[in-house]
This record gives structure tokens, sequence and C-alpha cells, in this order.
């Protein structure tokens, strides 16, 4: 049986339709008027800071990246990072993921492209970022959690329980998973198996070499205590930014959030994304946002507003900045949607 190739313009149209139509039921469920007044009385300079912050997060991603690739022995120039980074948004924010096509596997792709790093250093570098991250975005949650979900005895310590593991979990990832060589063999039949899915196979010793190249990488990260937290205190600064951000959206609607709201505003809504649906997330993101900034008491019209202004941020302009970002690193980004990374090195 014949399958029917759907066009990229046909594609594009749909998207644009559930654009049209999500729009048309936020202006029907609130009432333009009510919308147009709200988004009046506005503060445009506490948005501007939130896109301030939003810039300023960028440059602070670079800055550990940096850290993480030195450590593994390749100097890179923080612009470079800046500029790869910027992409990454971009290819992150078309693709059905939150956390997929940009970030991490384009990111380490172009580093790859552009800089010249090999995959295993790459990949290293990326993931320990996420492992070190992982601890403080879940706090985050758990914290929101047990300061205005958690109204039972039992249910605080349920989710305090489960904080815990977690954290000794991802402990024991950070202190024995790259030393021991953890899943080491798995990780090789995967990769096997999806290059050959692709019909582009590699010798079995050549995979097993990067694999290790990567466990090396990962463990002079990991295992450097000075480098470790360094990454992880560059993780608290970012999620603080984050915080900051959604504070900024919330004050320039003239609505001032609490705590808990803030924690979990910037936490739950990403994880949503991972749904492979629509490009970043679009529809079941913004619903997650919704459904948590009304569950925490925020009016209806003002949750609506300031998802809309935090997905301007995030999602328009940091689209268009990538757009920037990887024309200046010679990529057609409009060439069947993104045309080949040139090498630079």
């Amino acid at each position: 049986m014949r399958k029917t190739k759907i066009s990229r313009t046909t594609k594009l149209l749909l998207f644009l339709v559930f654009i049209i139509l999500g729009l048309t039921f936020v202006m029907v469920k609130i009432g333009l008027p009510r919308l147009l007044s709200t988004l009046a009385e506005s503060n445009p300079v506490y948005f501007l800071a939130a896109f301030a912050i939003y810039l300023f997060t960028i440059v602070n991603l670079a800055n550990r990246w940096h850290i993480a690739l030195l450590a593994t022995g390749h100097r890179t120039r923080i612009r470079d990072l800046w500029l790869v980074i910027h992409g990454s948004v971009f290819i992150n924010n078309l693709t059905p993921m939150t956390y997929a096509g940009g970030d991490p596997i384009a990111r380490v792709y172009m580093l790859r492209k552009v800089l010249g790093i090999p995959y295993a250093a790459g990949s290293a570098s990326v993931i320990c970022e996420y492992m070190l991250e992982l601890p403080v975005s879940v706090s985050l949650v758990f914290i929101g959690v047990l300061l205005v979900l958690a109204k039972t005895v039992l249910a605080k310590l349920l989710s305090l329980a489960l904080w815990v593991g977690m954290l000794v979990g991802f402990f024991y990832l950070i202190v024995f998973f790259f030393p021991r060589r953890k899943a080491k063999r798995f990780a090789v039949r995967s990769i096997m198996r999806i290059r050959r899915f692709f019909k582009r196979e590699l010798p079995r010793a050549k995979v097993e070499r990067d694999i290790e190249r990567f466990y090396r990488g990962a463990h002079l990260i990991t295992g450097h205590r000075r480098t470790a937290l360094t990454l992880f205190s560059y993780s608290v600064v970012l999620w603080t930014l984050a915080l900051l951000r959604l504070l900024f959206v919330f004050l320039s609607l003239g609505y001032h959030p609490s705590l808990p709201l803030l924690m979990l505003g910037v936490t739950v809504p990403p994880v949503a994304g991972i749904v492979p649906l629509l490009p970043a997330g679009l529809g079941l993101v913004d619903a997650t946002y919704v459904s948590v900034f009304t569950l925490l008491g925020v009016p209806f019209n003002v949750a609506v507003l300031a998802t809309l202004l935090e997905r301007l941020i995030m999602l328009g302009l940091g689209t268009a900045l990538g757009a920037g970002a990887l024309s200046y690193l010679g990529v057609g980004v409009w060439k069947g949607w993104l045309g080949k990374i040139p090498a630079r090195v």
C-alpha cells in the first residue's frame, strides 16, 4: 500500500490552523474585551526585564557548557557555544518534543560540525549537565508540592520520601554510574541497532571505543569535585533565573505570584512537552501552563496572558534568535527546514 506523503506546506497550514483554533477558544472563553483590558494595563518594562533574563540565561548556559567541555580537555570560545545553544533552541522549537531534537541531539551534532569536538566529549558534557541539574529541578517540584498541594501529613511524608529517594538515585548515578561503566554493553547494543535501522552501520569495535570515550569524559566531569560543584552551582543559578523570568512575566500583568507557583510554573509545563505531538509541545505545554497557574489561584485571564507572554519569549523570540544564530553559522534554516551544517574547523 502506497503511503501518502504530507508536504511541508500542508504541515505548516495545519500548524497555523491549530494556533488559530487555540486563540479562538481563548477569545471565546475569556472574552476579547477582558483580555485586551488586562493586556492594556500590563507593564512592558517588566516584560523586557523577563526577556533580558532569558538572554542572560543563554550566556550562563554557554559558560556552564564551556566548563564541562574544559574538563574533558576541549577548550572552546564561549561565543561559539552561545551561538550553538541559540541554534539548538531553534531546532528544539521546531521538533515535537521538549528535550530531543535540539537539545541534546542537535546541540552535540552542531558542536561536532562547528567546533570539531568529538561526539563522545560533546555527549558527555551535555549528559553531565542534565545529571547535575536534575536534583535542582526535582527539588523545585517537590518543594512546590509540599508547600501547596500536599495537604495531609501522609501526602507530605510520601512526597518527602519520593524526593529523598530521587536525590539518592541521582547521587548514585553521579558517583557510581560513570566510574563503573554501568550499562556500557546496553549502550553499545542500542547504538548498533539505531545505526542499523538508519542503514549506517559501524564496526562494533569503533562503537565500543566511542562509548568508552564517553564514559571517560563523563567521569572527568562528575569525578572532579570542583568541576561538578561548579556545574551544580550554575544549575542553581539557571533555575533561579527561570524563576525570576516568570516572576517578571506575572509582574508585567500586575499579578504577584507566590513562590510555589513560580516553582511549579517553571518545572511542570516543560515536562508535558516531552509527549511528541506538535512542535515545541504546542498546545499541551500551553494547557499545562494555564492549568498549573489556575490551580494555584491565578485568574484565568491572567493565566492565559502569562502563558502567552512566557511562550512569546521562549518560543517566539527564542526561535527568531536561534534562526539568526544558525544563519550566522552558515546553516540555511529554511531549506528543507534545516540545511546542512557546514564544518568550520
